[in-house]
């Protein structure tokens, strides 16, 4: 899965110029401009950014974010510091006009995104066309709106970039061995794992791609001196977690094995917001319905891949562990007035993309180009419109509670 490296000059001026970085760009600033005029929807961000302005707007307390929660009053068990040091940011450059800089962050964030995942489906030898039409699709998808328009989910939008940086990185050492790129992968992870917990179980995914994909296998040892920088960087974080949420009082909240099985429909249910993004409501709650057409989808998909020779097999297992690993850690969660909720989805989403691209023909990619063109055209235009209608409905409190009732009567509001 690893890309061979060339000298040839028409590939160094191609990787110079690709003129899909900048519709990938265009697209997805086209979507998301609109939220510049947003303000706060009161479902959390207000808690964390609008209720804490004091805090947020003094500089020496960048230090400070990693010794407290993401509430910073420690009234949460979250631990995200780069979140609220980004929010620092934001706000000591906005002044009075901080909500609209809040906005424009989460935009650029999620456009370094779409343009990440573009270079590292490429460096996943997916060709060009196969790799700009999954970053397109994960650019307008409707179940990505939460995490760019709702000011609270910043942790998310970091968590992604973060990884994805990690994953290239690493991509990178394995094929030059050059420690630059261990130290920028190893700096990556880091930041991910601060920047929200779900990255504890990135070194995972990490050894699986090279168990999986590197040929070299003389590089075992050294990777077992890599586990043990993952592991310092883990302590390092667990360390600073614990002083941040010392003190935090007994929350009504459902941790553990518990909490796992009652969310475990969240798989089958997460497998039908991707392929049916319709009526996506802010707060979504459980569905039978969902539930049964996700588990019929998910036993077609296994049937698929036993019975298709041709299917790359490592390929489906590092999709599918990216996607399931990634939502364990949320599903360990349960929140005690809703379900689950959609921004939780925007990493293992990736691994998802991976999966229907592995399952699909190769000629949907490489067939007739205006066939295709047309089709993924058709596609793009559908899911735009929808997520551009979505994303009304984070501009305000009340645009935001009467969507969350209209679109889903059990949300608990």
């Amino acid at each position: 899965m690893v890309i061979k490296k060339s000298n040839s000059p028409h590939l160094a001026k191609e990787h110079r110029f690709d003129i899909r970085i900048f519709i990938l760009l265009g697209i997805s600033v086209l979507l998301y401009i609109q939220t510049l005029s947003f303000g706060f929807t009161h479902f959390d961000d207000d808690l964390i950014i609008e209720q804490n302005i004091a805090y947020l707007s003094d500089v020496h307390h960048v230090l400070d974010a990693f010794t407290t929660d993401q509430f910073i009053v420690k009234t949460s068990s979250f631990y995200r510091p780069l979140g609220t040091v980004s929010y620092i940011g934001d706000v000591l450059i906005g002044e009075k006009n901080y909500t609209a800089i809040l906005h424009l962050t989460n935009m650029l964030l999620f456009c370094l995104i779409v343009i990440t995942l573009y270079i590292f489906l490429k460096k996943l030898t997916l060709n060009h066309s196969s790799s700009f039409f999954a970053s397109l699709i994960y650019a307008v998808h409707p179940v990505l709106v939460p995490s760019v328009a709702h000011l609270a989910n910043r942790a998310e939008l970091l968590l992604v970039l973060f990884s994805l940086l990690a994953f290239i990185f690493l991509i990178d050492y394995l094929k030059n061995q050059k420690i630059k790129f261990l130290l920028l992968h190893l700096l990556a992870f880091m930041f991910a794992l601060f920047s929200k917990e779900t990255a504890v179980v990135l070194p995972m995914l990490f050894l699986l791609y090279v168990l999986l994909f590197d040929s070299q296998k003389k590089r075992y040892v050294s990777l077992f001196y890599v586990m043990i920088f993952y592991a310092a960087i883990g302590f390092l974080w667990f360390y600073w977690r614990s002083i941040a949420l010392n003190g935090t009082p007994n929350l009504n909240e459902t941790f553990g094995i518990s909490a796992f099985l009652i969310n475990l429909r969240i798989i089958p249910e997460s497998m039908i917001a991707f392929l049916f993004p319709v009526s996506l409501a802010p707060i979504p709650s459980f569905s039978d319905v969902k539930l049964i057409f996700g588990i019929i989808i998910l036993l077609s998909i296994f049937v698929w891949v036993l019975k298709k020779s041709s299917i790359d097999r490592k390929k489906v297992i590092f999709a599918t562990a990216w996607f399931l690993l990634l939502l364990v850690p949320s599903m360990l969660y349960k929140h005690p007035h809703f379900d689950y909720l959609y921004h939780r989805f925007s990493l293992p989403f990736i691994g998802l993309i991976l999966l229907f691209i592995h399952l699909l023909p190769q000629n949907v990619f490489n067939g007739n180009k205006k066939i295709n063109s047309i089709l993924f055209s058709s596609l793009t235009m559908v899911l735009f419109i929808l997520s551009f209608a979505n994303v009304r409905m984070y501009s305000n409190p009340m645009t935001f509670y009467n969507a969350a009732i209209e679109k889903n009567k059990f949300c608990g509001m």
